[in-house]
């Protein structure tokens, strides 16, 4: 059972650094320009992973713009994960 945790954790790591790499090199919708990816979950089957996100500018409150843009792009995110991670499949986002 320890191991399932371990392997979890480490494939959230893996999901946060390639999700940063790509938001930070791919120019995406400019609604989602200064988002840092700050957190990854994942569900014990890795089916599901729920991505924390804050942006640079640091203003408080939930845009809706901004949630729009990444929930359209989340295809586009979930295809660059499925180049580089090494699991059977891609969780959703």
């Amino acid at each position: 059972m320890a191991r399932e945790f371990a392997r979890r954790r480490r494939v959230e790591e893996q999901i946060q650094r390639l999700l940063s790499d790509v938001m930070r090199s791919d120019r995406l919708d400019p609604r989602v320009a200064g988002v840092v990816i700050t957190e990854v979950r994942a569900s014990r089957d890795l089916g599901v992973a729920w991505v924390s996100y804050a942006t640079w500018n640091g203003e408080g409150g939930a845009d809706p713009a901004l949630q729009a843009g990444l929930e359209r792009a989340s295809g586009f995110l979930r295809s660059q994960l499925a180049r580089e991670l090494s699991t059977r499949t891609v969780p959703d986002l």
